[in-house]
């Protein structure tokens, strides 16, 4: 009878994941669940302070106009088909020069640092990094990676009959740790060739997107010779992305399938929105007044 139960709770199991899967993913979770997940993982980051620190919207409201008005031109190109939910895109820049970032959060949540900002060379490229982490929000990976460790788990507690109690732990546990979830390579390819379609459809230079990754590239190799240790946080980046030599060919190849042309860089207009942040911090000065901290969930 044990043995009956236990294959009837697979049957079961199995039917219930294969129901879940979206375009071949499995996801338990809905999209007016990630919507509220959103807002309890930024109530998450406002409260650790010591790790992070916001720039007021309020003391630099030309920073954050800018930044919302890409986001804006590319939320346009994103509608793809009616399966693509209405993202309400909430986006907030995190005071640290020192640390070349992003990160993308469920429900569209999109975080950037100032060393970012600071690092990227024009508006074609910063669009290129917004557009990524558009990508990882609408393709439901963080959910999609949570659903998995959730299955694996409801596979085993299924089997061995834990209670309803324990169960609800499982999904409380699964959900506090989804910032701290690496996004797989699959992920981050499928990740760069949606942002490859979605500059295809703007007036952007695809091209930088490229010359991110590439200037990232160099800027790893002069720290690991010591001579420009200025960007230390570089390193950071590559301690949670895949090597962006890969990625560079790869968004080639999409840009050379959608035969988009070369465009629009901006550079002159960024650099003058630039000085809208605030000035520099050194590296030993924001040693002396707070803690760096891995990004937990990264471009």
């Amino acid at each position: 009878m044990k043995r009956i139960i236990g294959l009837l709770s697979v049957a079961f199991l199995i039917t219930f994941l294969l129901a879940g899967c979206d375009n071949g993913k499995l996801n338990f979770f809905s999209w007016e669940d990630e919507v509220t997940l959103k807002k309890e993982v930024h109530e998450q980051i406002m409260a650790d302070s010591l790790s992070f620190t916001f720039l007021s919207e309020k003391n630099y409201p030309e920073v954050y106009a800018r930044l919302r008005s890409i986001c804006d031109k590319l939320a346009r190109t994103t509608k793809n088909s009616s399966k693509t939910p209405s993202v309400s895109w909430s986006i907030y820049v995190l005071h640290d020069d020192n640390t070349v970032n992003a990160f993308s959060t469920p429900g569209g949540g999109i975080y950037f640092y100032t060393g970012l900002l600071r690092f990227v060379k024009n508006e074609a490229e910063l669009a290129g990094i917004m557009a990524h982490e558009m990508a990882h929000v609408l393709r439901r990976h963080v959910t999609s990676a949570l659903s998995k460790q959730l299955g694996i788990s409801l596979f085993f507690g299924l089997l061995s009959g834990i209670s309803d109690a324990e169960m609800t732990g499982v999904f409380s546990d699964a959900a506090a740790n989804a910032l701290a979830l690496k996004f797989s390579r699959d992920d981050e390819r499928e990740a760069d060739r949606c942002a490859v379609a979605y500059l295809a459809k703007t007036d952007y230079d695809i091209g930088e997107f490229i010359t991110f990754f590439r200037d990232l590239d160099q800027q790893e190799h002069e720290e690991m010779q010591g001579e420009n240790p200025a960007m230390h946080d570089v390193l950071e980046f590559y301690s949670t992305h895949p090597n962006p030599k890969h990625r560079i060919e790869e968004i080639k190849k999409e840009w050379k399938r959608l035969g988009k042309s070369h465009g629009n860089t901006y550079t002159d207009e960024y650099q003058a929105w630039l000085e809208k942040l605030p000035e520099p911090v050194s590296i030993a000065e924001q040693y002396e007044t707070e803690v760096i901290s891995l990004p937990l969930q990264d471009i």
